[in-house]
């Protein structure tokens, strides 16, 4: 029987090598998406900034800490207080997130912006992305390329394994 599909051989190495190529454009793509949630998170960072600064201003105003301006609104007994306290408490949060996560992409290594953009994913900030898919002839871009590259040959090798394994090959390919 293998005999007679050896003529599928050619084009299953064609296959792989369009997978590859196919991983490795997909993985140049991962500096553009960056770049492009950079853009989207840096917008967020500094509308949430604003509402930041107006509330870092009114608990000035009163001689208190951010903290502790927040902690005595929640504690009043109106309900519409408390609520709008908790609401701001959520924006002070959501804003040293984006302050962290803006820092780690911009100022950290280029290297570590996978691990960061995943670290630090959004996914309101990814809905609000309108994604343009882009060609980042660079050093990063080839970078990227060779990892996707290595990834669907390993892809590929370890299906291979498997193939063999379930069709109880146990020695490597011819």
């Amino acid at each position: 029987m293998a005999a007679r599909l050896s003529f599928l051989r050619p084009v299953g190495a064609l296959l792989d090598r369009l997978f590859c190529v196919a991983v490795a454009a997909l993985f140049v793509q991962a500096p553009v998406y960056i770049q492009q949630y950079v853009d989207v998170l840096t917008a967020a960072h500094q509308t949430s900034g604003q509402t930041y600064d107006t509330l870092t201003g009114a608990a000035d105003r009163f001689n208190m800490p951010l903290d502790e301006y927040l902690a005595q609104l929640r504690s009043n007994p109106d309900r519409l207080v408390r609520e709008q306290a908790e609401t701001d408490q959520t924006t002070v949060h959501r804003h040293a997130r984006y302050t962290e996560a803006l820092t780690a992409l911009t100022r950290g290594p280029r290297w570590l912006r996978p691990v960061y953009i995943l670290w630090y994913f959004d996914w309101s900030l990814h809905a609000a992305l309108t994604f343009e898919p882009g060609h980042p002839f660079s050093w990063e871009g080839l970078a990227y390329a060779t990892a996707g590259t290595l990834t669907a040959l390993l892809i590929l090798y370890l299906l291979g394994r498997l193939g063999d394994r379930l069709s109880g090959r146990s020695s490597g390919r011819p």
